[in-house]
């Protein structure tokens, strides 16, 4: 590249566009070359603990928006890559001061995020968000699609241990918050029904995801209960942590499976909770930009049931590497009915290795075919770069 790069992700808490920062990160790396990533002060244990070693990385912290312009100086034209939020203020001056390549990480179908209007190149992560782009006007964009690669913990066999971790993301400034947060530490309350873990079910299906009102659970587990009450032999295990309204309505869309139903919280390493559980169940697909979930569940050769629709089709083929059911909103979850069926009718649970995994990774997302793709993408951002040192105005 012609200029330094860094890497800006100051969000914080865990979530997609951070994971996604440290797969670039550990790429761009692996291509030798030098990176500065800005993180949020509290994030850098966590990104740490993502990248692997590295003299080619160096981290730099902050705590609030407003100190990010001290660490891009406007004497130096940088190459910034944005992969979360910024305010319209910050965005406005490192476009001006810098070059901005901003990875497209929501599928901008309906609301488009301002960063992408201040993007000198925009990095779509799928096609879905990348021909959704082309629809809006966008002519900024990238040809190749980088996807993803997800860096996982290898767990012995037997080491599958999970426990009980935060269910609700407390927000600090909300009295509301505040206040159920401190009768939650000391046990005067709960967020979500700690049910008993009964005797081991048949078949285990798994949310393993932040829940983020984008992910629309409380809406598909609504549409999907009456067919999992059908199943007494499946369990619903939940893993990961949200806002407290977007629990609340989870927990509700799930009263007529209590009894199925396992709340975890967050997992620090979701690689325990992959090993598990039987399948995957995502979320539903409008605001998916990719579904890095899905690609971490194939690393653990666990398959995936999906709405067909979105990016899910650029993940999934069909009773390979998991499932795709119809809308259960148009169908009233008539197609996933179906499916369960049949999955409760096979004789022993699916093992791990029929759905292919290595063939799934060696095809299309192994590390090495991830590294091409970020290289490629890095080739088309530095002729921008370059185009726009060149012609300043244009």
């Amino acid at each position: 590249m012609s200029s330094q790069i860094v890497q800006v992700c100051i969000n914080p808490s865990p979530d997609g566009s951070i994971t996604y920062m440290c797969a670039v990160a550990n790429c761009i790396s692996a291509l030798g070359l030098d990176q500065v990533l800005i993180i949020h002060k509290k994030m850098a244990p966590w990104v740490k603990e993502k990248l692997r070693p590295s003299s080619s990385i160096q981290i730099k912290t902050i705590e609030k928006e407003a100190d990010l312009t001290q660490l891009l100086p406007s004497n130096h034209r940088l190459n910034v890559m944005l992969q979360g939020n910024l305010g319209e203020q910050t965005l406005a001056y490192i476009q001006a001061h810098h070059f901005l390549s901003v990875f497209a990480h929501n599928s901008a179908h309906e609301v488009i995020p301002k960063r992408y209007q201040y993007a000198h190149i925009l990095v779509p992560v799928s096609r879905f968000v990348q021909e959704a782009l082309q629809k809006k006007g966008f002519q900024n964009i990238t040809q190749t699609v980088p996807y993803g690669w997800i860096k996982t913990t290898n767990l012995s066999s037997g080491s599958s241990k999970i426990h009980p971790g935060q269910i609700v993301d407390w927000h600090p400034h909300k009295m509301r918050d505040r206040l159920l947060g401190t009768l939650e530490k000391i046990g005067c309350y709960q967020a979500a029904p700690k049910n008993p873990l009964q005797q081991a079910s048949p078949i285990k299906i798994g949310i393993v995801s932040r829940l983020a009102r984008a992910k629309r659970f409380p809406e598909l587990l609504q549409s999907l209960s009456h067919a999992l009450k059908a199943h007494p032999q499946i369990s619903l295990h939940i893993f990961g942590s949200g806002p407290y309204q977007e629990i609340q309505a989870i927990v509700q869309a799930t009263a007529t499976i209590r009894a199925q139903t396992y709340f975890w919280g967050w997992q620090n390493d979701s690689s325990h909770a992959y090993q598990s559980i039987d399948y995957l169940l995502t979320g539903r697909p409008e605001n998916e930009a990719l579904g890095l979930n899905i690609i971490e569940a194939q690393t653990h050769g666990v398959p995936v049931l999906a709405i067909d629709g979105g990016p899910f089709r650029e993940l999934i083929t069909h009773s390979k590497n998991g499932w795709l059911y119809s809308d259960p909103a148009k169908d009233k979850a008539q197609s996933f009915h179906t499916l369960i069926d049949k999955l409760c009718q096979q004789t022993q649970p699916l093992q791990r290795a029929a759905i292919q995994v290595g063939t799934f990774e060696s095809d299309f997302f192994s590390l090495e075919k991830f590294n091409q793709r970020i290289q490629t993408c890095l080739n088309e951002i530095n002729v921008h770069y370059n185009h726009e040192n060149t012609h300043p105005q244009a």
